[in-house]
């Protein structure tokens, strides 16, 4: 998994990069991160492009 980052005047964004296939889109809820997505990781990135991201101020 690659933490990639995108350069921003308010802070950086960052978010976690893996698999080939489709984008699939992890969105943590309120008080999560994408480690709540780690232990699908491996078989959802056989067939997706997985990219997860941590909401600001979670």
């Amino acid at each position: 998994m690659n933490m990639l980052k995108i350069p921003r005047e308010f802070g950086d964004l960052a978010f976690y990069k893996s698999g080939k296939g489709p984008v699939l889109l992890g969105l943590s809820g309120f008080t999560c991160s994408h480690y709540n997505f780690i232990d699908l990781l491996p078989e959802l990135e056989l067939n997706f492009t997985v990219v997860l991201i941590d909401n600001r101020a979670t």
